[in-house]
């Protein structure tokens, strides 16, 4: 947004830069900016020779960059800005020097600071239109020096154009071919950028971004915290033979609170800042990561003390008040039990549990589930809680990365895009092509459409009454006829504030809503052809092919490429990875966030399951000096954590589709819809992941029993 795109830009062959007073005089021109683009040598400090491109701009040009980490002006000598990209992969750094090669010569010059463009860096990320964007850079020097150095006084051969708001697409063209016009032969090319809408899909793009930043965030927080309570609980659990020793030596609860406040306190404030150094590292790499894949300008992370302090006191607060209910639920125990190693009231067997034909040490396992409720209820809240961590974020990454590829598959069956120039003529000949096996015409274009007082532009494509290669789906993949009216894209419906039945005037044709559709790839409405014929529009501009089966596409596009009114080829393939790339970014936030939470799960699992294996010694020592095997003794306690599991899967299930469908509610608009995919893969995989979680606690806990001696444990106790 603060880049400032201009709607046109034009290379010339060199002008004089007083032809811009010529193009300001243009109805519609709001602002022109003349330049001056030369290839030229850069040596670096590291000795490499490379291939930049100096641009001359004015101090109020280069403000419109976004500059990193400026460094003072050097007065006593030419002054650069370079490409952050160029810079970090050279590691040339502000305040260094290089060496300049000039038509006149070597020229030293300082690097006061890097620049990010937004409206050149596509070609720079993609490496698409020169051979090594590492070694081809920008190099951004004053206007006066490049006049000096390269002795093009008042020259100019690059023209930057702005226009006024709210032109309409044939003004914007008319006013591009007016300052087309002022250059005469001179114009090697000129582009007019659709910049609304290009700035409207990053907007979106940004927009699902900081959603998912301000969301998962929050969830991630508020599910540490959740299992924080459930730790400092099973910990408090675990000391009840010394609370109950406490308070039969007289201690009051008072007394007895303070004590196992301070020992809480001890243990989570070097933890808690531990785990925030290690989370603003983590935060760090991530960041490193996403500009090194996307090939950004530096993301530089920078500690928000406020924020981290508060979140800080938020933790410690959290454990201490979960103490504080813990340890009073153990004070008010009796303390003769709880020295014993009591676990509070054991349950007598029910009597359907009695009546199970199972062995004795199975039906003891699963009969311990319900003898101590607490212990259970901690157990299934801790193992549902990570289920529903785990499948919510699994089934939204699923989601988000199989949106485009489903739903660009479903609604789009073609194998290429082939551009005409002659109308049917030129789709006829391909129909004709030996290799194509469905041909289907297309016409596109881009209308203003007009409801009440909303007037949006956006593409419209004409396509066959019963297409089969481009369809128009609803959000239940329900298909819409093409008939007289239009079929408006859904996010286009929504912003024009229309539904099925209501008219919109497109271009100044008055059309009916026959039907509302959703496309993820781009957001284009449906008309037919006769209604494209009736609005002034002329044949087909594009053919959607199928190729038959096993022939060689390369030869069928050599052949179409041989036909009278060719004009250009797009593959399917080229447009959906286009597409898939577009969504990278976000999946990269979403996969980082969903490691963390599958860590986070893992992690509170395996601990809880730990420490009730060695808060009940005593019971096991029993069964161990009446000569339970280790075997039977871990197959006891690994049916015991698989009734648990059950449980907690029964009780995770709804709460994690009620939490996946919101997420991906929240995450649809307005960039993406993002449609309820493969929950029940993401659920079993949580499951899944939990019962890994639940046998590495089991076996860590089961460790510590096979030292223990029966006889002094019992002793002990």
């Amino acid at each position: 947004e603060e880049s400032n795109m201009p709607d046109i830009r034009i290379v010339t062959e060199g002008a004089d830069r007083e032809q811009s007073s010529e193009v300001r005089k243009i109805p519609g021109v709001r602002a022109v900016s003349a330049g001056a683009v030369f290839p030229a040598r850069l040596i670096l400090p590291s000795g490499k020779d490379l291939s930049p491109a100096v641009f001359s701009v004015e101090e109020d040009d280069l403000r419109r960059y976004h500059l990193t980490e400026t460094a003072l002006s050097r007065n006593d000598c030419v002054n650069v800005w370079l490409s952050a990209y160029f810079a970090e992969k050279n590691g040339v750094a502000p305040r260094s020097f290089l060496t300049l090669k000039t038509p006149h010569g070597e020229e030293s010059v300082y690097v006061a600071g890097l620049v990010s463009i937004p409206e050149t860096m596509y070609c720079l990320r993609n490496e698409t239109s020169f051979n090594d964007a590492a070694g081809y850079g920008y190099v951004f020097m004053m206007r006066r020096d490049v006049d000096r150095l390269f002795g093009i006084y008042e020259k100019a051969n690059t023209w930057s154009v702005w226009l006024e708001d709210g032109l309409k697409a044939p003004e914007r063209e008319t006013a591009c071919t007016a300052v087309e016009s002022v250059f005469g032969d001179k114009v090697i090319s000129a582009g007019l950028y659709e910049t609304s809408r290009e700035k409207a899909e990053m907007d979106d793009m940004m927009e699902t971004i900081r959603r998912i930043c301000d969301t998962f965030p929050i969830l991630l927080f508020g599910t540490g915290l959740f299992f924080m309570i459930l730790f400092v609980s099973q910990v408090i659990r675990s000391r009840r033979k010394d609370i109950g020793i406490l308070m039969a030596l007289g201690h009051s609860r008072g007394a007895v609170l303070r004590i196992y406040a301070g020992y809480i306190l001890i243990l989570m404030i070097p933890a808690v800042f531990a785990g925030t150094l290690i989370g603003f590292l983590i935060t760090v790499l991530c960041s490193r990561l996403t500009t090194e894949v996307y090939y950004l300008p530096r993301i530089i992370y920078r500690m928000d003390v406020g924020r981290y302090l508060l979140m800080i006191l938020a933790e410690i607060l959290c454990g201490f008040f979960s103490c504080l209910i813990s340890t009073l639920s153990e004070v008010d125990a009796d303390p003769a039990a709880a020295m014993h190693g009591a676990e509070g009231t054991r349950k007598e067997p029910s009597a359907f549990m009695k009546k199970l034909s199972l062995k004795p040490l199975a039906k003891y396992s699963i009969a311990s589930v319900f003898r101590n409720g607490r212990r259970t209820v901690l157990s299934i809240l801790a193992i549902g809680a990570c289920v529903v961590l785990s499948a919510g974020s699994l089934e939204y990454y699923i989601a988000y990365a199989d949106a485009i590829p489903r739903t660009f598959g479903k609604r789009y069956t073609y194998d290429a895009l082939i551009g005409v120039t002659n109308g049917r003529e030129g789709v006829e000949e391909i129909r004709k092509t030996e290799g194509i096996a469905v041909t289907e015409p297309v016409l596109s274009f881009r209308g203003e459409m007009k409801s009440g007082t909303v007037s949006l532009e956006g593409k419209v494509s004409a396509i066959s009454e019963d297409p089969t290669l481009i369809v128009p789906y609803t959000a239940d993949y329900r298909r819409v006829p093409v008939s007289d009216g239009i079929v408006l894209d859904e996010r286009m419906a929504r912003e024009l504030g229309v539904s099925e039945g209501d008219t919109v005037t497109v271009d100044g044709s008055l059309l009916t809503v026959t039907g509302i559709c959703r496309n993820l790839a781009d957001r284009t409405s449906y008309i037919s052809f006769d209604t494209a014929f009736k609005m002034g529009h002329e044949g087909p501009d594009t053919a959607a092919v199928k190729f038959a089966e096993g022939v060689k596409r390369e030869s069928v596009l050599k052949s179409i490429a041989g036909t009278s009114g060719y004009g250009y080829v797009t593959l399917y393939e080229d447009q959906l990875v286009c597409q898939t790339e577009y969504t990278g970014m976000v999946r990269i936030s979403i996969a980082s966030l969903q490691i963390m939470a599958l860590l986070m799960g893992m992690i509170i699992v395996i601990n809880m399951i730990s420490i009730s294996i060695s808060e009940r010694k005593h019971d096991f020592a029993v069964l161990l000096a009446l000569g339970v095997s280790d075997g039977k003794l871990f197959g006891m306690i690994l049916l015991e954590s698989l009734v648990d599991l059950a449980l907690a899967s029964a009780l995770a299930f709804p709460a994690a589709r009620a939490g996946a469908d919101v997420m991906n509610r929240l995450m649809s608009s307005p960039a993406q819809a993002v449609e309820m995919y493969g929950f029940t893969e993401a659920f079993g995989i949580a499951v899944l992941l939990a019962f890994l979680y639940m046998a590495a606690g089991i076996v860590s806990g089961s460790r510590k029993l096979r030292s223990i001696d029966p006889a002094g444990a019992l002793d002990e106790e």
